[in-house]
């Protein structure tokens, strides 16, 4: 009997090397007789092979131990379950186990798993079994299973709901967390939808209303819609949202309460959002305090809620036919159709806000004496703001300044007139915005970019502006009016961006007579301006002195 190598056995070397020695054999041999040997040779071959084979397992089986000594060594248990996270009230789950991992069957024998609910009931065996609750409420379900001396358990929390509601809110995570946890402690299963807190950006409306469409079905499954924002804007958008559904609308408000969270003035609120109830013409919208949240989820319909929240001494306006706005303010009747025919109140309130930023920034020239690019190129500038942000905006505004600068240098170097040296700064700002609405996609900016063009568009005029300065009276010049420019359009900007103007301007529009006014009072001053009182102070002070 041949002794035991230690060395690997090499197959391939064999069957080469006695290939080799076939084909020189029946190169040399009568056809009989090669016939023979190829029948010998290849029994032998055979043979061959399985002696190498069997070698090797005889070598392998004195370097390895057995596979059941490994198993006993390193066996584990884990458990390991598949549940839902929320059900129906009624429902039957599912509860499975199957993902745990067992240890071998031979060796620990068979896994036992018990299932216990949370909810007082019997405890139930299986691996996999069936049961539906009969209370709503948040439930922990604990699996455990035991094999041999050892034994693992897993917890999980499993909502059991009898109804949904939507919550839109922008609030912060904390609070949030604190209400998600008492509706789920009354067995609401409350569908979360953020939005940002400057969600009544014209640049961020679109996305609001994308993230609405997304949820459509969800709005449908739900019973209550509760818009807990820091503004009006975004039950606003909402209402434009559902302006851009087909006629056949898959669900009607009037089944669906619709709350809408302040903190705020609430007659000044249910002015804002008279418009949203034309369109979506649920049965009312209902206005209230935070703290209205609670008698919310333990309600148990619609019709008793407003006298409820009386009842608790909870502050609370209700919005439908008898709030509409009165015949004697003609120009707030006239915007709330408008909007109930589907214009964007963030739309309006562009057109309303000029009148205070053209106020703004004739008193920055006539009262303080700034001296800017005119009154159309900050106006303009404030309203680019407006509509792509004021992020996006000035970094437009640095791109079409950086291209003003380098177009001034490049040009320096050839003769050319100075209306087609204008004409070529604007075709090479309109192409550098290519690099902008790049990066805006790069880094997924909640832009619409189709609104972006003109405002970008405008923005270069104020290139026009500053190449036509820098010829007239330098480049020192130039660049302080275009730092005053700038400074005035962000002052007026702030003005009108500020909530507090912005939803009184909405609620009553009327009060853009005020700005026309201040105009008109700004046009018969004819005292110093106070940035002459400071230049000519010396002057001033002899004077007073004589």
């Amino acid at each position: 009997m041949r002794g035991k190598s230690t060395q690997p056995f090499n197959l391939k070397v064999i069957y080469v090397r006695n290939a080799l020695f076939i084909a020189v054999l029946l190169i040399t041999m009568r056809p009989m007789k090669k016939i023979f040997l190829s029948l010998v040779l290849g029994l032998s071959l055979t043979a061959l092979a399985q002696d190498a084979a069997i070698e090797i397992d005889e070598s392998n089986a004195v370097v390895n131990p057995p596979v059941s000594v490994l198993e006993k060594e390193k066996a584990f248990l884990s458990a390991a379950i598949e549940i839902p996270d929320v059900v129906a009230l009624g429902n039957e789950v599912v509860f499975d186990a199957t993902p745990s991992k067992i240890m071998s069957l031979s060796d620990f024998g068979n896994p036992n798993y018990s299932w216990n609910f949370g909810d007082g009931s019997d405890i139930k065996f299986g691996e996999t079994v069936k049961y539906a609750f009969t209370e709503p409420g948040v439930y922990k379900v604990r699996m455990k299973v035991t094999q041999g001396a050892q034994s693992e358990s897993i917890e999980k929390s499993i909502l059991v709901y009898t109804k949904q509601m939507v919550l839109i809110t922008d609030v912060l995570e904390e609070t949030l967390a604190s209400v998600d946890a008492e509706a789920a402690k009354e067995g609401i299963l409350l569908n979360v939808i953020e939005v940002p807190k400057d969600s009544s950006d014209l640049s961020k409306e679109d996305s609001v209303i994308r993230k609405f469409q997304e949820n459509l079905g969800t709005f449908s499954d739900s019973e209550s819609i509760i818009f807990y924002t820091s503004s009006t804007q975004t039950i606003q958008a909402f209402a434009q949202f559902w302006n851009l559904i087909p006629a056949e609308s898959p669900f009607d408000f009037k089944t669906k309460l619709l709350v809408q969270i302040s903190s705020s003035s609430l007659d000044r609120d249910a002015k804002l959002i008279q418009p949203v109830y034309e369109i979506l013409q649920p049965e009312f919208i209902l206005l209230t305090r935070p703290e209205a949240l609670n008698p919310i989820f333990t309600r148990d319909n619609i019709s008793n809620i407003y006298s409820e929240l009386n009842l608790r001494g909870i502050e609370v306006k209700q919005v439908d036919e008898k709030s509409r706005i009165p015949v004697y303010l003609p120009f707030s009747r006239l915007l709330n159709l408008f909007t109930s025919s589907g214009l964007s109140q963030t739309v309006i309130y562009l057109l309303l806000s000029v009148p205070f930023l053209a106020f703004m920034i004739a008193f920055f020239r006539q009262f303080v004496g700034v001296s800017t690019f005119g009154v159309l190129a900050p106006l303009m500038l404030a309203l680019a703001f407006l509509v792509l942000g004021l992020q996006f905006g000035m970094a437009v505004f640095l791109v079409v300044m950086l291209v003003s600068w380098a177009i001034r240098v490049l040009f320096d170097k050839v003769e050319l007139l100075y209306i087609p040296k204008v004409s070529l700064l604007l075709s090479c700002l309109a192409l550098s915005f290519f690099l902008v609405l790049g990066l805006a996609v790069y880094f997924e900016a909640s832009l619409d970019l189709s609104l972006t063009i003109f405002p970008m568009m405008v923005m270069s005029s104020i290139s026009e502006k500053f190449l036509s300065s820098q010829s007239a009276e330098g480049i020192r010049s130039a660049l302080i009016a275009v730092v005053e420019t700038v400074l005035v359009s962000l002052i007026a900007y702030a003005f009108v961006d500020w909530n507090l103007i912005k939803d009184n301007v909405l609620a009553m529009p009327e009060l853009i007579l005020l700005p026309i006014l201040g105009t008109i009072w700004l046009g018969r001053f004819t005292g110093l301006r106070m940035s002459e009182y400071i230049k000519f102070r010396s002057l001033l002070r002899e004077d007073s002195q004589e």
